[in-house]
Formats: structure tokens, sequence, C-alpha cells
């Protein structure tokens, strides 16, 4: 298991939490995954919502492979 820091803005929208996980591993450009949080377990699926409008505000979000 990698791990991949990155800090982010509250108005930051959930699409480029997707491009900063598909630029730090090569892996990631060729195979489908999903992005999410754990607790509640919920898939973040819409790209035009912000960190904060998504409640992830001082949360982690984890990468699943499909």
């Amino acid at each position: 298991m990698r791990e991949c820091f990155h800090l982010f803005s509250f108005g930051d929208f959930i699409v480029l939490t997707i491009d900063t996980l598909s630029s730090s591993r090569p892996e990631n450009l060729t195979r489908p995954y999903t992005i999410g949080t754990t607790f509640p377990n919920r898939t973040l699926d819409d790209d035009s919502a912000t960190i904060q409008g998504s409640g992830l505000v001082n949360s982690v979000v984890v990468q699943r492979w499909l």
C-alpha cells in the first residue's frame, strides 16, 4: 500500500482529487478506481462538488480498485 498526501482547500473540486491521484501513480491511468470515504462508506462521484460541499473537510479519502 502506498500513501499519497496532498492538502486541498475547502473550495477545491472533487475532480482535483481524482487528477492528483491519477498523476501520482502511473497505474492509476490504466486501471479503473473510485474514491470515497470509509465511514460512512460512500463513493465520491460528483466531479462538480467541492471538498466543503461534500462534507470532506478534515477527512480522509481512500482509493478503491474496481
